[in-house]
């Protein structure tokens, strides 16, 4: 069994910062993902994920299943075998995962949840030429369709359930943030021709064998339209498994604690706040963690918001400061 002053699980955006700040503060810091690579679903298969630094040992594969032989202890799976890891200080970055509702024939091939079908894409599936339905509900709807337009798909029409009072709602509560409205703005720009239909739903997805065609209804119209793939999802949930495993419960206080003093959590897991949140909820984790609270002083209302950024001399990535802006909090819930 391995030991580690800090043990971090995830390497999504919120693990990666919460790493890199630990072991800047002198830390032995060990890293653990499911997944066969840093980035999680947000940063999955891209280049700003060639990510090394110095002094992090990474295990990718593995997922946490069981406390250890002791309270300072986590055992893992990885195929075939098992093994244990010590800590002294625990931080939770598992992310989130997107909410599928099921509906008939949601189980054909071709149907996705959004985020799968992007993390497909990411992954190496070619979509080059191919007809693509986007659905559902929430932000992640715009980001999914561009990057599938940049792939080569023909995104036909994005149908989002949210009528037009709640999109209109949700617009001026983001009048706060102008660095995330100038962001969508950029996403409705690159899905320019591309239908975007609200109060409009997927209500089955039809062919024989796999997904041919998608039934949708916006209010009492009902058509079909011929699709390759469908994307369908209505938000993120927060990925609490291991938290409740461990008996903590999500809430936190400002530098990141659990109510178990030696627990830590970041990112998406302790509610939906969007990428920049995440990383600078890693930051203070990972400052914390090491006791070096002064570093990594919370300030949610006029704290900068840091960004990943692709150092082509290094190929890699750094953590930046710009000042675009007080960031979103966990209540925006985007």
């Amino acid at each position: 069994m391995r030991k580690a002053d800090v043990l971090v699980i995830g390497a999504g955006p919120a693990g990666m910062a919460a790493a890199t700040r630990a072991t800047e503060s002198g830390a032995r810091v060990i890293q653990v993902d499911d997944n066969a690579s840093a980035g999680g679903q947000i940063w999955r298969g891209a280049s700003e994920t060639r990510w090394q630094t110095p002094g992090i040992e990474t295990i990718f594969g593995a997922q946490a299943i069981a406390r250890g032989s002791n309270e300072r202890t986590l055992l893992f799976e990885a195929g075939e075998r098992s093994f244990e890891l010590g800590f002294q200080r625990l931080i939770l970055a598992t992310g989130a995962r997107e909410l599928f509702l099921p509906f008939p024939g949601w189980t054909l091939p071709g149907v996705f949840g959004a985020g799968g079908l992007q993390a497909m894409v990411k992954s190496g599936l070619s979509v080059r030429g191919k007809t693509i339905v986007i659905g559902g509900s929430g932000p992640l709807l715009l980001a999914v369709a561009a990057h599938l337009r940049q792939a080569g798909a023909r995104v036909k029409l994005i149908a989002e359930q949210a009528v037009a009072k709640a999109i209109v709602g949700f617009g001026f509560a983001m009048l706060r943030y102008p660095a995330k409205l100038t962001q969508a703005a950029g996403l409705r720009l690159a899905l320019a021709g591309v239908r975007y239909l609200l109060g409009c739903r997927v209500e089955a997805a039809e062919g024989r064998g796999r997904l041919e065609r998608v039934r949708l209804r916006q209010g009492n119209k009902i058509w079909t339209e011929e699709c390759d793939y469908a994307g369908i999802a209505y938000g993120l949930h927060a990925n609490g498994e291991l938290a409740s495993l461990l008996g903590c419960r999500q809430e936190i206080d400002e530098w990141q604690r659990t109510a178990n003093p030696a627990i830590y959590a970041a990112g998406e897991c302790t509610g939906i706040g969007g990428v920049d949140l995440a990383v600078v909820e890693g930051e203070i984790a990972g400052y914390a963690a090491c006791g070096e609270l002064e570093r990594g002083r919370p300030n949610s209302r006029g704290r900068p918001v840091s960004r990943w950024l692709v150092s082509p001399a290094r190929g890699g990535l750094s953590l930046t400061r710009d000042s675009t802006g007080p960031i979103p909090g966990k209540s925006d819930r985007h």
